[in-house]
């Protein structure tokens, strides 16, 4: 956690297989789009050992528009509820223009069956929990600990990696140092720019392994992935670890302000800071100058238990921030009703509580983008922080593994997690063609037809001052290949083509003025 400094007042699942039983495979998906009557007609067939009534859905979003939106009332056939897995299904969905270029279509199925949240908080185990925090512990400083900052980015690309989610890093550079922010996004099925996050910064002050700050928070980031990798929501979770925190929250504000992107829409952002010093003893908790005055009832709630120091702090503020501070507080109480939850919503942004915006939350707070830390208190409760002594024999892994398992309660819920699978139908590589005759404004002729290898197209009436492009496609509407239009003088193409297999294909032809032309033909 970062020292208070008044300066700166300021994170295709398909098939698988999960502990509740299976989830609908989608086997074929055959997509053709009729520019005639921009009708698109999509034929599946789908699976599932368990379950033989479902619910389909199509969902529809474009470039000019971010939010995934259902379709279902412009479409028929084999869609809605009460579908049964039997034979190839049929949609057709009728699209309100000709031009597909933007358009991005999924296929959602959903088996209904009811999830167990509170088996899926059960899967939080406090021996991997331990067992991560023993790998992260050590100095990670820039300049202090570089060897063992560096092994822990590679600890958490790998984990991520390793559990098919995409680690990436955004770089950014501080007195010569290229620091690393590290977020992977577990993508929603429904409406996957609404997003959660979750972490917390992984670098350490220069002479503290940092076990508690924020050693914790990674591994907490890590077993929360562990246990949620599995499963699919309709919003997508996002796992960051911060760099440069104990610097300014140089990371999370890299992101907030740089790296941050337009369509992702943040409904919150579960700041793990330090979550691992537990003590029950009396007066082992000391509070922030002001508090009794600010925030009564929680002053209260405390020194009517003798300042103990065993809960865990739920910090949010009054301008972006009450809701997901609520919600998390009553979402814990449900299913981890062994941890004790204070929470306190700092007035505005927080900025008038600089000890309550000390951590990078407080970033997100500067954008209005709701977010809590959730804190055992940092040096108000841990008297090894900033210190050599900040090891992990000194953390009580029950507590820790409570938040955790609070946290992942709180995302299953608020991710809303679903027992739904998906196919993205690709739209961008679909033959915009009538099925039933080849519509022209150039004459082609291809030849030979059918073919082996290779085919020459002789093409008519092109214009010689707009640019070209051509395309391949197979019957099921995907691109083999494409390529500027490289015609002889005497206006004949040849394409050359290995590996394709036997079938009927469509070459594609356009310009620039919004012509185009198609002509099918076989290859042996």
């Amino acid at each position: 956690m970062k020292a208070v400094n008044l300066s700166l007042f300021f994170c295709l699942l398909n098939g698988l297989l999960v502990a509740q039983n299976a989830y609908p495979v989608i086997d074929f998906t055959n997509t053709v789009f009729n520019e005639n009557d921009s009708t698109f007609t999509i034929q599946y067939s789908f699976s599932d050992t368990d379950n033989t009534i479902f619910d389909v859905d199509l969902i529809l979003t474009n470039s000019e528009s971010d939010s995934f939106n259902s379709v279902q009332s412009d479409a028929t056939g084999d869609i809605g509820s009460n579908i049964d897995a039997d034979g190839i299904k049929t949609i057709i969905y009728k699209h309100n223009s000709n031009d597909i270029t933007t358009v991005h279509l999924r296929l959602v199925i959903s088996d209904n069956e009811a999830i167990d949240i509170a088996s899926i908080v059960a899967e939080v185990d406090q021996e991997r929990v331990q067992g991560y925090l023993e790998q992260i512990e050590g100095i990670r400083h820039r300049t202090a600990g570089v060897d063992h900052l560096e092994a822990t980015k590679l600890l958490m690309e790998t984990h991520l990696t390793d559990l098919s989610l995409q680690a990436e890093n955004s770089v950014f550079d501080f007195e010569g140092y290229e620091a690393d922010n590290y977020t992977s996004v577990q993508e929603g099925l429904t409406a996957p720019q609404m997003e959660y996050l979750v972490g917390g910064h992984y670098d350490t002050v220069d002479e503290s392994p940092g076990a508690d700050d924020n050693g914790t928070a990674i591994a907490g980031m890590m077993e929360v992935s562990t246990v949620l990798a599995k499963y699919n929501f309709n919003k997508s979770i996002r796992y960051v670890a911060w760099d440069l925190e104990e610097e300014g929250l140089l990371g999370s504000l890299d992101y907030v302000n740089n790296t941050l992107e337009e369509e992702q829409d943040i409904q919150g952002y579960l700041n793990f800071e330090m979550i691992g010093y537990y003590d029950d003893t009396p007066n082992s908790q000391t509070l922030p100058f002001g508090f009794e005055q600010i925030f009564p009832d929680a002053y209260e709630e405390i020194s009517s238990n003798e300042f103990r120091g065993d809960f865990i702090s739920n910090i949010g503020n009054t301008d972006s921030s009450e809701g997901i501070m609520q919600d998390f507080e009553e979402i814990a109480e449900n299913y981890v009703p062994e941890l004790k939850v204070i929470s306190v919503a700092a007035p505005g942004n927080g900025s008038s509580t600089p000890d309550l915006a000390r951590s990078d939350h407080a970033a997100f707070w500067l954008k209005g983008i709701p977010a809590i830390m959730l804190t055992d208190g940092a040096n108000f409760r841990n008297p090894y922080y900033h210190s050599p002594d900040d090891t992990s024999d000194k953390l009580d892994f029950e507590f820790m593994t409570n938040t955790i398992k609070a946290s992942v309660a709180y995302l299953a819920e608020k991710a809303e997690i679903t027992h739904n699978s998906f196919a993205d139908l690709a739209i961008d590589s679909l033959v915009v063609f009538n099925a039933e005759q080849d519509f022209s404004n150039f004459r082609l002729k291809i030849y030979p037809n059918p073919s082996m290898d290779k085919i020459i197209v002789d093409a008519f009436d092109l214009q010689n001052n707009t640019d070209k492009q051509y395309r391949i496609y197979d019957q099921f509407g995907k691109m083999i290949t494409q390529g500027e239009h490289n015609f002889h003088y005497n206006g004949q193409l040849h394409i050359k083509f290995y590996d394709i297999p036997p079938g009927q294909y469509i070459f594609y032809i356009s310009d620039s003025s919004g012509k185009s032309s198609r002509k099918r033909f076989i290859v042996q």
